[in-house]
């Protein structure tokens, strides 16, 4: 594990209240000393609430927090593997641009990676069934059933969620299928590799995006997101996450004494 200065990885706990956070862990602090306060904090605000969970523990996440892209040829093979998982969070929860078309094959190599060659499904024909076509169904019923599974996990829930028609899902299954067959002898370090490849073509990747909201005079604001880079900030339209301004680039500003 390299330090976090050098790889932009640290390590976090999630909240003792519940709230939607996660706090960053200092180098020096001991896990046994972070483990103790962290159950403290939660049975406090749990007896504040009348009803402890005992059953709740502390859960440690070890992620990037700062994306150097400058250093990116030094990554080891698993903070890449880390960074696809991070990428894919991303993903799912709307911070990262991606199409229809883009997010079926990324969740196809997200599937390559985790769960290796998908067995026991003959090569499916190149050519995907239109919507009126009943797309062909493999005889071997457990590996179709991881299909769905993976649908779930890796891709965006606004293109399968709230589909109601079985047989847009069963295309869009197929479509999963058909890309992650073609995977097949695929290695992991491959997948790895063509994954962020594909990810790192667009502008904003790796940085760190907040919603806000911009303030305005006699009215309610605009959302927009502020990505936070290792050399600039930038403002990307809300939902879009297209770059409305520039970057905006660090600079240090020193004070000269006055001598005169």
């Amino acid at each position: 594990m390299r330090d976090c200065g050098l790889s932009g990885f640290s390590l976090f706990t999630d909240d003792p209240a519940g709230q939607e956070l996660e706090h960053c862990l200092k180098g020096h602090l001991k896990l046994c000393d972070v483990i103790s306060k962290w159950e403290q904090a939660f049975l406090h605000h749990a007896s504040q609430r009348g009803r402890p969970d005992t059953s709740r523990t502390v859960k440690l996440i070890y992620k990037n927090r700062l994306y150097f892209k400058s250093s990116s040829r030094l990554e080891t093979e698993k903070e890449r593997l880390l960074l696809c998982y991070q990428v894919n969070e991303e993903i799912l929860h709307a911070r990262f641009p991606i199409s229809y078309e883009l997010a079926v094959e990324l969740t196809a190599l997200m599937a390559q990676i985790e769960l290796g060659d998908l067995r026991g499904v003959s090569e499916v024909t190149s050519s995907s069934p239109t919507a009126g076509e009943t797309p062909h169904r493999p005889t071997a019923d457990p590996a179709l059933q991881l299909v769905p599974q993976v649908v779930e996990k890796f891709l965006p829930s606004r293109y399968w969620e709230d589909n109601t028609n079985a047989q847009d899902i069963r295309l869009l299954h197929h479509k999963v299928q058909e890309k992650w067959v073609s995977l097949r002898g695929r290695s992991l370090a491959d997948c790895v590799r063509i994954y962020l490849t594909v990810a790192r073509k667009w502008p904003f990747f790796g940085s760190k995006l907040f919603h806000l909201k911009v303030k305005q005079v006699g009215g309610e604001g605009e959302s927009v997101w502020l990505a936070i880079q290792e050399d600039g900030l930038s403002v990307l339209e809300y939902p879009t996450l297209v770059s409305v301004l520039s970057k905006c680039l660090y600079c240090l500003t020193l004070g000269v004494p006055n001598t005169s």
